[in-house]
């Protein structure tokens, strides 16, 4: 009497993790596309517009929700990151609708709608493509999430990846040539130039493994300039903090590691919402023609105040104890980075509300 000896089955038979290295690229590079559109909603992201709001919340939500995609498709969690991929594609479609609900009347430029509705689309495809694969392997029982491992499925992502870091330079060219049309008028007068938003490029074709110097401008001439200035300074600190928490993905769910890179998460997301909230406060610059000083002299002071919060939450970074001496060492120029920003805005800031 013979037994037939049956193939062992892994304990996760579905998803075991190896080769998914364009995987975890893909869905950081799809949150970086929530992350910019966040950014360019700063100044809306308010009571004031709902609907816009509405769509500035729901990306930060799947800008969570692919970090936390991020760090279970490193340890292979693959039915986790099935279920949270549905999860994403639902709130993408979505925010599809709100903004093709918002028309002419809407208080958000054309060039910045078209930027928030490219990233919206560009990220479903991304969205769509890790499905797919997560559902290849699925279907195969196929460890390692073999089906990208092939040479055909590795460049299908890659040629993805990169038809997404080109999606948003014809807007920005569009924005750009707007503001230099707008310079041209001699008629308008210094602080009707900039109103809402300083046109700046895209964050998407940042470079975020790039650490900006944060260097004060000290060619100056005038308070447009200057809050120009501090608007990019501000979005830059916005993107560090957003790769503190990006390259933290890769040990979000490593229990020796979990607990630190948690509160670092955490600590990185109050410092991306101090420096949208400066984005928020500098828009205002312009606003009150009749009283230009009062308004530069109030950005300045709530400036100041975000700045410092920002170094106190870099001080907290930077004391964690990080177990893994690579991350400790990625981490390291990010907060160099942010004192740097805390420095140079503070000098801007009082530059602005000086008489």
């Amino acid at each position: 009497f013979f037994f037939k000896v049956m193939p062992r089955v892994p304990a996760n038979p579905f998803f075991i993790a190896v080769g998914n290295e364009e995987l975890h690229t893909a869905a950081i590079l799809a949150g970086n596309l929530s992350h910019e559109c966040r950014n360019w909603l700063a100044p809306y992201a308010t009571n004031d517009y709902p609907e816009l709001q509405n769509i500035d919340n729901l990306n930060g939500q799947i800008e969570g929700q692919l970090r936390d995609l991020a760090g279970h498709i490193i340890f292979g969690l693959g039915e986790h990151c099935k279920r949270v991929v549905t999860q994403i594609a639902k709130k993408n479609r979505y925010i599809g609708k709100l903004i093709a609900m918002l028309d002419d009347s809407s208080d958000l430029a054309e060039s910045e709608r078209n930027l928030v509705a490219a990233a919206n689309e560009s990220q479903r495809d991304v969205i769509a493509k890790i499905d797919s694969f997560l559902m290849r392997s699925f279907m195969s029982r196929s460890p390692a999430f073999q089906s990208i491992a092939s040479k055909d499925g590795a460049t299908e992502l890659s040629v993805l990846v990169e038809d997404l870091k080109k999606i948003p330079k014809a807007i920005v060219l569009g924005v750009e040539e707007k503001e230099k049309d707008s310079k041209s008028d001699s008629k308008k007068m210094d602080a009707e130039i900039i109103t809402i938003v300083p046109p700046s490029p895209s964050t998407v074709t940042v470079d975020y493994s790039t650490v900006p110097g944060f260097a004060e401008q000290k060619d100056a001439k005038s308070k447009a300039q200057m809050a120009t200035h501090l608007w990019n300074l501000a979005r830059d600190a916005c993107n560090v903090a957003h790769q503190i928490q990006s390259l933290s993905t890769r040990y979000l769910v490593s229990k020796p590691h979990q607990p630190v890179v948690n509160e670092m998460i955490n600590l990185a997301g109050q410092i991306e919402n101090q420096a949208r909230a400066s984005l928020r406060s500098i828009s205002n610059f312009g606003t009150r023609p009749y009283n230009p000083n009062q308004i530069n002299q109030q950005i300045s002071r709530q400036v100041i105040n975000q700045t410092n919060v920002i170094n106190q939450k870099a001080g907290d970074i930077e004391n964690k104890k990080i177990s893994d001496p690579k991350l400790g060492e990625a981490i390291k120029p990010t907060v160099g980075a942010l004192y740097a920003y805390v420095a140079s805005a503070t000098m801007v800031a009082n530059a602005l509300g000086a008489q």
